[in-house]
């Protein structure tokens, strides 16, 4: 069964989609490198990488989302795979792990490839290898657990525009969480991409490291992790 869902994974060609989204992460992020002659100030970048997180990891998460669990609305797969002995809660399964392991690998290259570029050039007082590595990290538990989302709303609703738009429309929340204060944006799941960010402004609109709400982020990751496995154990459920 795995050797399918890889198979349709290339053929839906969800690696190029996962290729757009390190380039744009990266292309939008790099703006920074160039504005100071004086060196690379690791923390406006990173701010500069949480922003383009914010504005697209939303968005190609629904859609790739979306693309691997649109062929099974097409081609009766449900059905197929039901009579093969594979239960659509089963199958969600395994699409959430496939896609889950793809916006891992994405997330570790855009770090990656972010860092090599900088740290040559870095200023020294702005390095911070714990916040940046421990930001990617979180980034790609917060891109899993809108996976499992992602995946829960494609296989329940036909039409996957509406997946899609919610996407986009959570990725304008998740942009403007990064303007609200964390009171407000613990309650709101989109708001997760702007919780996780280690950095945020200063005395004279300078760029300084801060403390993540740990907590806030916790509670609401469990809250949706635990909604998700609910869901995904529903569809058998249905399937009775």
């Amino acid at each position: 069964m795995i050797a399918v869902e890889l198979r349709k994974l290339r053929r839906l060609k969800i690696p190029w989609l996962v290729a757009v989204l390190v380039v744009a992460v990266v292309a939008l992020s790099s703006t920074t490198l160039f504005r100071d002659t004086d060196g690379v100030d690791m923390a406006g970048l990173l701010l500069a990488v949480t922003m383009a997180q914010a504005l697209l990891s939303p968005v190609f998460v629904s859609i790739i989302a979306s693309r691997l669990v649109e062929v099974e609305h097409e081609g009766n797969g449900w059905h197929l795979m039901a009579a093969a002995g594979v239960s659509r809660s089963r199958l969600c399964a395994l699409k959430i792990l496939l896609v889950s392991a793809i916006i891992t690998v994405a997330v570790i290259v855009e770090a990656s490839v972010l860092y090599a570029v900088a740290i040559g050039d870095a200023i020294p007082e702005t390095v911070n290898n714990s916040a940046w590595w421990g930001y990617f990290s979180w980034l790609a538990l917060i891109n899993i657990v809108f996976v499992v989302f992602h995946v829960v709303i494609a296989a329940t609703v036909d039409n996957q525009l509406v997946n899609i738009g919610i996407g986009v429309l959570g990725a304008f929340i998740s942009v403007f969480s990064l303007l609200l204060p964390d009171t407000i944006t613990r309650f709101i799941p989109w708001g997760c991409y702007a919780l996780i960010s280690p950095v945020g402004f200063g005395g004279l609109e300078k760029v300084v490291y801060i403390q993540p709400p740990y907590a806030s982020i916790i509670g609401l990751v469990a809250v949706m992790l635990v909604g998700g496995v609910v869901a995904v154990r529903w569809f058998d459920r249905l399937e009775r």
